[in-house]
């Protein structure tokens, strides 16, 4: 099959206020409620075919953009433009075209309109999340799931839209081999402000875990991801507290450390993983530790090259381009983020870097970083993308933060669950994760669509807004 071109028609987006059973703290924030936007895109094909494809995203404060002067709600706006901006773009192209072409088009009217002030991941934002969109309507005209969209490159990636460093790269034979994942392991996050152990071991009134104690219990979670704060003092303090609960809840417990921007220097990252290394009572984590994620601010972390580290250090808020994970490995990273609000796209080739650019024996590697997922269609589509490069871990909290979908018509609740038997399950009016032995499992997303068939629904009191072509 041959990569099948498109037009967008129309662009519907809606809103739903998620409220967290838990306040989850990372980085500048303690967040407690933050939007999930849905975005339905109409595609039609040359034959007039039309159909609507859906994606899903958080709209997280203090992420994207981290300068202080604004607030969240200044934060949460910014992705509103970007994402309008977004479909303006796409509505705006003249012909059919590929999926691929399609968003080059957008990402490059996105970037110029934008402008330099603007932080790259809020302008990458809604061009990520309409590509999705896209994605999902070429599979139903397709009539092919996720995994096949993707190992036969309907999509049309082709050579010359690829960076420099991927010129000559056979995009298509790679995409074909591609074998993914049928499972894989949430790894779970312990925020600064999380509740480590309990000597009561009180219960929720939702019937869900509170502490990481009882998370780890009731899902066997193996893969844990610790936040810190930049506090060398403060953050050995609190590893030591993890690490004696996760030795008796988890034996042959791993972790990686996420550093949220959040330390002054390199050199004080330095310091921390030295002690990491040297001090036996840190030896739990010596064994355990994986990566440190971005722990320098995004200002400077790219500036020059890393001291010797002893573990590999990973960029996250960083990687704001196509650009920056080559530049990153110059200055001695060695691996890079994917995360659906980056772009599916974005992920791929990154995933294609880490097999090319590898050599003399330095091994550079993608992972999964993405706690604020929510059931249903974005979770899947993320949980697609992790199979496909191959993940054996993804960062997925946001059933243990997250509301269970209790804003979503109980129809929609139900389908969902009715639907995707293998990964959801009904806990009250909560949808939640069947997290086995610490693992998803994913086989009935298998259906025509990406990432599965059962749509997001618009109520009548969601905030939304339709653009369609002129």
């Amino acid at each position: 099959m041959q990569a099948l071109p498109l037009r967008i028609e129309e662009v519907l987006c809606w809103e739903r206020l998620v409220q967290l059973r838990l306040p989850f703290r990372f980085g500048v924030i303690t967040l407690t409620q933050a939007p999930q936007l849905f975005i339905a895109a109409r595609v039609t094909d040359q034959r007039g075919r039309s159909v609507m494809g859906y994606a899903a995203e958080m709209m997280i404060p203090k992420w994207f953009d981290k300068r202080p002067q604004l607030t969240a709600e200044q934060n949460i706006d910014q992705l509103r433009t970007s994402v309008q901006r977004a479909a303006n773009a796409g509505l705006g192209q003249p012909l059919p075209r590929s999926a691929w072409d399609l968003h080059l088009a957008v990402e490059s009217e996105c970037v110029l309109a934008a402008g330099l002030e603007e932080p790259g991941l809020v302008t990458h934002f809604g061009p990520a999340i309409l590509q999705r969109a896209v994605l999902d309507g070429l599979a139903q005209l397709c009539d092919v799931d996720w995994s096949k969209l993707l190992q036969l490159n309907l999509m049309g990636i082709n050579t010359p839209g690829l960076p420099a460093d991927l010129q000559g790269m056979d995009v298509g034979a790679w995409l074909a081999a591609r074998q993914p994942r049928a499972s894989i392991h949430a790894r779970h996050t312990v925020g600064l402000a999380d509740v480590l152990s309990s000597p009561d071991q009180a219960e929720s009134a939702d019937g869900l875990p509170l502490t990481l104690e009882q998370a780890t219990t009731q899902w066997q979670h193996h893969f844990f991801k610790l936040k810190l704060q930049g506090d060398v003092p403060a953050d050995i303090e609190r590893l030591l507290e993890i690490s004696s609960v996760l030795d008796k809840a988890a034996p042959g417990w791993q972790c990686t450390l996420d550093g949220n921007e959040q330390f002054q220097s390199a050199d004080t990252c330095q310091e921390l993983l030295v002690a990491i290394s040297n001090r036996p009572d840190l030896r739990s984590i010596k064994r355990a530790l994986m990566y440190v994620e971005q722990p320098l601010h995004r200002d400077v972390a790219l500036e020059g090259p890393l001291p010797n580290m002893p573990w590999p250090i990973m960029i996250d808020e960083s990687d704001d381009s196509l650009a920056r994970f080559p530049q990153a490995i110059a200055c001695g990273y060695r691996a890079v983020s994917s995360k659906s609000c980056k772009g599916l796209y974005k992920a791929l080739i990154n995933r294609m870097r880490c097999d090319v650019l590898s050599s003399d024996g330095t091994a550079l590697f993608i992972s999964g970083e993405d706690l604020t997922m929510q059931p249903g269609i974005a979770l899947q589509q993320d949980l697609a993308l992790a199979s496909f490069i191959g993940l054996e871990h993804v960062e997925r909290n946001g059933h243990f933060y997250g509301d269970g979908m209790s804003i979503a018509p109980r129809e929609e609740r139900m389908a969902f669950c009715r639907e995707y038997p293998d990964l959801y399950t009904m806990n009250g009016d909560r949808v939640e994760l069947n997290i086995k032995h610490g693992q998803l499992h994913f086989d009935s997303l298998a259906g025509v669509g990406f990432a599965g068939h059962v749509r997001p629904m618009l109520q009548a009191d969601d905030a939304s807004f339709s653009i369609t072509r002129n």
